[in-house]
């Protein structure tokens, strides 16, 4: 699969097959993570990959009622970063932006196999850092669901999709997103 053609099939899978990952499936993901750009190369991202089906019930206790689907996953990447190797300018700490780039990397991976993946941001932190004993000095960015899309497997409650489908214009056409020299 081309790069274009990876970036326009790419979405956001929340229902997946009941398939494993291999794992030659998940360092292909996570090898393709680990390639990202960073603030000063500092490469803060570690990524917890989670298939055991007792602790993935144990997380989807941690990001409750929202995100509580993920014990239905074949695999869940925990995208973590040590903000003390990434750096901050103006205000902003960039590690968010590191494993940002990080996991947009995997989630092109993702799709490049044929794979699917979601960005989740409603959780404990405190809670998913004990379950999976990330260190105090660690912080948890992002949950990803990694598997195999059932057909359909988007958002299928009508609150919830209302709720994080707001901008129903998501994909914004070029001359509403690029100005050419001023604003």
């Amino acid at each position: 699969m081309l790069l274009g053609e990876a970036i326009a099939a790419r979405h956001s899978v929340r229902k997946f097959l009941k398939e494993p990952i291999s794992d030659e499936d998940i360092a292909y993901i996570i090898d393709n993570a680990r390639l990202a750009p960073s603030w000063r190369n500092g490469q803060c991202w570690r990524f917890v990959v989670v298939r055991d089906p007792g602790k993935l019930k144990t997380l989807a206790q941690a990001v409750g009622q929202v995100n509580g689907w993920i014990d239905q996953v074949p695999a869940l990447a925990v995208a973590t970063a040590d903000p003390g190797r990434s750096g901050g300018m103006n205000g902003i700490e960039y590690f968010i932006a590191d494993v940002a780039m990080a996991l947009q990397n995997a989630m092109l991976a993702a799709t490049d196999i044929g794979l699917g993946m979601c960005f989740l941001a409603n959780f404990d932190e405190v809670k998913v850092k004990h379950i999976l004993s990330i260190p105090d000095n660690i912080r948890v960015v992002a949950l990803s669901p990694i598997g195999r899309p059932e057909e359909g497997g988007g958002l299928k409650d009508k609150a919830l999709k209302a709720l994080f489908t707001r901008n129903r214009g998501r994909k914004l056409s070029l001359d509403q997103v690029l100005a050419m020299e001023v604003w």
